[in-house]
């Protein structure tokens, strides 16, 4: 493992059988031919004559994550460490190196997702280094969403299979590596969002096999993403109220400083201020006093929507007729679950909005996991409350 960067990276030029299901399947076989295409002949000279294949534009789109070998998770770091490829895909033949991606007869490559750069999830993109560490960061998480949509046959491969990677964004984002999250800017980093939690139909699961602190994306099985504004150009949000103070992890293997890891501990100051998470309506629902039954908390739901003095309140038309609060939540992990009492550590606001947060669970004194994250509240919910220094493991 130590040695496969190397492999890859002074290899000149690497076969990819893209369009395979596995080892045993073959990739040299026809391809089909472009639905409602329509051939056209036109006259080349006076005794020469061509044709032309004419199809809907939408239809030439190409989706490279539909790919077969890009389910996989270690066929990532395989695909954005050489520096060609020729890739066997399920509709052509393709070159691809630093200048781009070439196909067949130079017919024409129509991606399927945003080309902009700090948008672009298409390995080609990928693939090119930015000049700062600003922008090496809003790679390096466009990279863990591409990622998290890919599986390993061994759960703890999920950092195995991506360290070589990682060793690439050393110089500008570390020195410190905790478990998928990087020294630089480590407080963004953390607001990273199960789909889970704004998808009910999404089974994210965090690994039965310890192989990431709950803090980490790499706990979770499943599709995560970051918020857009991350990745733009230009980014507006701000931290509110929170640092890091330290942050712990033992590495399996010395040897191996971005693979499994043992253990780890991140301690932050921040304001912590405690809630009922409703999560069949996907809702927060806060605290105040001493207190902490889900019927307090619905009162004073209750109480704000009498006043009128919240930002928005959700009534639902339905039979039920609900008051719902506007601040929403949701758990990491997929499924049924009743409501629970949480502690919400804002991190991010733009606006007088906080835009992005945690959901924590106690643990222990001072102790605490992450279960979920929470959006749309307000500074002024939080203004009130001390801060108070934990450890989030």
């Amino acid at each position: 493992m130590r040695t496969m960067e190397r492999v890859y990276r002074e290899s000149y030029i690497t076969l990819v059988a893209a369009s395979s299901d596995s080892v045993t399947q073959g990739f040299l076989k026809p391809r089909p031919e472009p639905p409602n295409s329509y051939t056209i002949p036109f006259r080349l000279s006076a005794t020469q004559f061509g044709s032309i294949s004419i199809n809907e534009l939408d239809e030439k789109e190409y989706d490279e994550s539909t790919e077969p070998i890009n389910t996989r998770a270690w066929t990532l770091q395989e695909s954005l460490l050489a520096p060609r490829y020729l890739i066997y895909s399920s509709h052509t033949l393709q070159y691809r190196c630093s200048a781009g991606v070439l196909n067949l007869g130079s017919s024409l490559h129509l991606v399927s997702y945003a080309e902009q750069p700090h948008y672009s999830e298409s390995l080609s993109t990928l693939s090119v280094p930015a000049c700062d560490a600003q922008g090496e960061l809003k790679r390096w998480l466009r990279l863990v969403m591409v990622y998290s949509t890919r599986s390993a046959s061994l759960a703890c491969d999920k950092l195995n299979a991506i360290s070589a990677i990682a060793n690439q964004f050393f110089s500008f984002l570390g020195p410190g590596y905790f478990a998928g999250i990087w020294e630089f800017q480590i407080l963004w980093q953390l607001t990273w969002i199960s789909s889970s939690s704004w998808d009910a139909e999404a089974g994210n699961r965090r690994s039965r096999v310890y192989r990431a602190p709950t803090w980490s994306w790499a706990s979770i099985d499943g599709v995560v993403s970051y918020g857009s504004h991350l990745l733009a150009e230009e980014d507006e949000e701000q931290i509110y109220r929170c640092e890091v103070l330290g942050c712990d992890v033992r590495v399996r293997v010395v040897e191996l400083p971005f693979g499994e890891v043992d253990n780890g501990v991140l301690r932050v100051r921040g304001v912590l201020r405690r809630a009922w998470l409703r999560s069949e309506w996907r809702d927060v629902l806060w605290l105040d006093g001493e207190d902490e039954s889900l019927d307090a908390a619905e009162a004073l739901l209750l109480r704000g929507f009498e006043q009128g003095d919240m930002k928005q309140l959700q009534n639902d038309a339905s039979s039920d007729g609900d008051v719902r609060s506007n601040v929403k939540g949701g758990l990491d992990e997929g499924g049924e679950w009743p409501p629970m009492l949480v502690f919400c550590l804002p991190i991010a606001v733009n606006s007088g909005n906080i835009s992005m947060g945690l959901l924590l669970a106690n643990s222990g004194k001072d102790l605490f996991k992450r279960v979920g994250s929470f959006e749309d509240a307000l500074t002024k919910d939080f203004d009130h409350h001390p801060q108070c220094e934990i450890a989030i493991v």
